[in-house]
């Protein structure tokens, strides 16, 4: 078992300390687990929803990580990770980011379109479900070729908060779109996650099967499993049937890093 994605208290969202997350997934048996904090630069930029989030204690998330390494690093295999929230304006912070500290594993996420935090209703607000999915997916594709990162975040995370009847995004909608990113995703060896925090979508685990089916199609082989786990007791919830949904689609490995580099882990 995996989770290589999850939050500790240094992100905005979460209550729960490292060394709780880190017992749990020891308890849990994992082989692989990483924790990656929100770095947030883009909340310097005011964008709507965002409110006064401050950044991440860079710092101090690293001195923290590296005493926990030394602690837990002969019972389990943990990465230091990070998730950054793309956005252009800020994409030169986390540039410096990336480049000063050593982290094993970095997360490309889309959590703002057009200026506006997806999370909340306004964003929503009198406007069609295929417009809304368009520029979402638009700025997945405009993320992919940002700064220097190893996995492609929650892509559907849009769903999550959709006010919409059918909230699922299918492929048949937004073939082409999702074509392109797709094949961008393998012509630069990135990851694809399979996010459980999946609430509000109707699904146990996104992206939706018929995009992972259509990644596997056109030779993606790259795929980790993450949690999204803000608390202890969400460390791998659904990996059972995230498993069974990846090894149904042809998939063979959990693709995991440490120092920025692949580590292939069979799924079990």
């Amino acid at each position: 078992m995996i989770d290589s994605h999850t939050h500790s208290l240094f992100s905005h969202d979460s209550f729960e300390i490292s060394a709780k997350l880190i017992e749990q997934a020891i308890s849990l048996g994992l082989d692989y687990f990483a924790i990656t904090n929100h770095l947030d630069n883009d909340c310097r930029y005011n964008y709507i929803g965002l409110g006064n989030i401050e950044p991440l204690d860079v710092n101090g998330w690293i001195s923290e990580i590296k005493r926990l390494k030394e602690e837990y690093g002969n019972r389990i295999n943990l990465a230091l990770g990070l998730e950054i929230g793309f956005d252009i304006p800020s994409q030169k912070d986390d540039e410096k980011v990336l480049k000063k500290y050593p982290f094993d594993v970095i997360i490309n996420s889309v959590h703002n379109v057009s200026s506006t935090d997806i999370y909340y209703p306004s964003f929503f607000k009198d406007k069609e479900k295929n417009e809304i999915y368009t520029k979402y997916l638009l700025t997945v594709k405009e993320s992919l070729s940002a700064y220097d990162y190893d996995i492609i975040g929650h892509i559907g995370y849009i769903m999550r908060k959709a006010p919409y009847k059918d909230k699922i995004m299918k492929y048949k909608d937004h073939s082409d779109i999702i074509d392109e990113i797709l094949a961008l995703t393998i012509k630069k060896n990135k990851t694809i996650e399979l996010n459980s925090h999946s609430e509000g979508t109707g699904l146990f685990c996104f992206p939706p099967e018929d995009i992972l089916k259509r990644y596997r199609q056109l030779g993606g082989e790259n795929i980790v499993f993450g949690s999204d786990a803000h608390r202890a007791k969400d460390i791998c919830r659904n990996y059972e049937y995230a498993k069974e949904l990846a090894l149904n689609c042809g998939f063979e490995y959990w693709t995991c890093y440490k120092g920025r580099k692949i580590m292939k882990i069979g799924i079990r």
